[in-house]
């Protein structure tokens, strides 16, 4: 604001020209400060550690610090307000962010791009200089995928019996054919094989399956000494066996003990004994040469079967087969041994062996 004059009568009463004066000095001094068009009252400048306490006067101060050189306004009391910056240093950048995501280049890194890569440049091998030999982490074996169809007969790698170690069926038939041959690993055959005389052969009909069979006579296959396939040739699995000695001087099928001998058989093909013939092996002789000595076999009460022999040989045996493939799924059925004789003396009967045959 200008300095107002005051003219004042007396001695020292100013002239008019000493009051033209004081009047330029004053519009001097108007002209050396800003003017407040609103809000900001004054402008200073100085170091930031002299700037004055902000008291909300809207004053604007000027940091003039090399680190600073930034613009303050007074917004209120103890708050000078940043509202602007003189020379910009990236130190000295609020709210930058710590990463910058590029757009998309990977062109650029491309072999023959702008700004290439090449794989020694990243610690890589060029794709020339990739081998077997310097693969790392490869396993030491690798398990193929099933391709046995590719090595049987006919397949696109296929291999022989004598790739593998084992013989032809050529070869087996031949030794099969030389008596006092000893086998030794494994015996690979396709169709059948002869054993001994023309009556006895193991015949492969499928996969996993081997038949022995009796083609001709009355045979027996023995294991341990006891017959389990016999000239019925059906197979079979043994039963029941019943060692005791007995003896009878009847003419009647004895009732006393051990005879008769019982035993409940079961027929069940959900358990493996689906049961179509019942084989029977005994021993059976007589004391002296007159007269005959009787086996009979009933079941459910039925005589089935009724062996004979006029042997005086110890240890004699006979034998028969009896058809129960009549017999229902999941039934049980008593089956009935006793002797007797047709003249005096004494009918011995010791050994007693059933097989079930089934399919």
């Amino acid at each position: 604001m200008a300095e107002q004059i005051v003219l004042t009568p007396g001695p020292t009463q100013d002239s008019l020209y000493t009051g033209a004066q004081k009047i330029n000095v004053a519009i001097l001094e108007l002209a050396l400060k800003v003017l407040n068009a609103g809000g900001v009252p004054s402008i200073q400048a100085g170091l930031l550690s002299a700037r004055p306490a902000a008291t909300g006067s809207g004053a604007v101060y000027i940091a003039t610090d090399a680190a600073e050189k930034k613009f303050y306004r007074d917004a209120a009391a103890e708050t000078w307000e940043l509202v602007g910056g003189g020379q910009v240093d990236w130190s000295n950048i609020e709210g930058k962010p710590d990463a910058f995501a590029p757009a998309g280049h990977a062109a650029s890194h491309a072999a023959g791009g702008l700004d290439e890569i090449t794989p020694a440049a990243i610690g890589a091998l060029a794709a020339l200089a990739f081998t077997w030999a310097n693969l790392g982490g490869k396993p030491s074996t690798f398990t193929p995928a099933a391709h046995k169809t590719d090595h049987v007969a006919g397949g696109p790698d296929a291999l022989s019996p004598g790739d593998i170690g084992a013989a032809t069926s050529e070869a087996v038939a031949l030794k099969a054919n030389k008596a006092g041959d000893t086998f030794t690993g494994h015996v690979l055959f396709q169709q059948q094989i002869q054993i001994g005389d023309t009556g006895i052969k193991l015949v492969k009909t499928a996969d996993g399956v081997v038949d022995m069979q009796f083609t001709t006579g009355t045979k027996q296959f023995k294991v341990n000494g006891n017959p389990v396939i016999h000239a019925g040739n059906f197979p079979v699995v043994p039963y029941a066996a019943d060692e005791t000695l007995g003896t009878t001087t009847s003419t009647s099928y004895s009732t006393t003990a051990p005879f008769p001998k019982s035993i409940r058989m079961i027929k069940s093909s959900a358990y493996g004994y689906n049961i179509n013939k019942i084989n029977v092996i005994a021993e059976l002789w007589i004391s002296t040469a007159s007269g005959m000595a009787y086996l009979q076999v009933k079941i459910d009460g039925v005589e089935k079967l009724v062996l004979t022999t006029q042997s005086t040989t110890e240890g004699n045996l006979v034998q028969g087969t009896i058809d129960v493939s009549d017999w229902v799924d999941n039934s049980s059925h008593l089956v009935e041994v006793s002797i007797k004789r047709t003249t005096i003396g004494t009918t011995s009967q010791r050994l007693l062996e059933l097989y079930a045959g089934v399919v």
